[in-house]
């Protein structure tokens, strides 16, 4: 009863506070799944090779940074960290749309965990790391006369007060609030090669933390046994 309980809570998207020395395990890796269909469109062959290498690469490009699935992606604001591990992402296909929706190459979602240190120590074994779930999704847009809707749609990762844009399958955006529009704020990225939140010390670990660069033209692409 307490670990369904529990399993609730967390796919709820609730907060909570850490207990002490409290074991976190991520689900098993997903196997990537099935692209490239029969009728695939150009934005299934875009798609189809980052969802290959999100097992195992971080990608690196001028707006984003993503790390490999059930590790964990860093940020940092100032003195606040957060860590931000994607544990699964699907993606459906329009191949039979009602009459109603706009026909598109696929509606993407992700389920993501997260941890938040807000102390200026970046250390996540104390007991005031705050912890949750969530669940993100780009739905149907559904038509009515010359307008155009997109209901239940959730394409903000929250970590803690840290809010920023998803970028399917797995990756984070700069600088990017809730509203759509982009801070100046001096927010990094830093992908990491962790999978347990036990495992993560800051203060151990070199990390390379990343910031906007609109030189990067091509993205960079690191092998999971490369990160930190």
């Amino acid at each position: 009863m307490k670990r369904s309980f529990f399993r609730h809570l967390l796919r709820s998207g609730s907060q909570g506070m850490h207990p002490p020395g409290f074991p976190i395990s991520v689900r098993s890796p997903c196997e990537p799944v099935a692209v490239e269909p029969s009728n695939s469109t150009d934005m299934d062959r875009q798609q189809a090779p980052l969802e290959t290498r999100a097992y195992d690469s971080a990608r690196i490009s001028a707006t984003a940074v993503s790390a490999p699935v059930g590790r964990f992606l860093m940020v940092r604001q100032g003195a606040e960290v957060g860590a931000v591990r994607f544990t699964h992402f699907h993606r459906d296909y329009d191949l039979k749309p009602a009459d109603l929706l706009v026909p598109g190459a696929g509606h993407p979602s992700a389920e993501y965990d997260w941890y938040f240190q807000g102390d200026g120590s970046g250390d996540f074994t104390k007991r005031n790391v705050t912890y949750g779930r969530g669940k993100l999704r780009d739905t149907p847009a559904v038509r009515i006369g010359r307008l155009a809707f997109k209901p239940f749609t959730a394409l903000h990762v929250r970590c803690g007060p840290l809010v920023l844009r998803w970028r399917y399958p797995t990756a984070l955006m700069f600088n990017m609030d809730a509203d759509g529009s982009r801070s100046e704020g001096a927010l990094a990225l830093a992908p990491t090669k962790v999978a347990y939140i036990r495992d993560l010390h800051l203060k151990k670990m070199r990390l390379t933390w990343y910031r906007p660069d609109p030189t990067r033209t091509d993205p960079l692409f690191i092998p999971l046994d490369q990160l930190p």
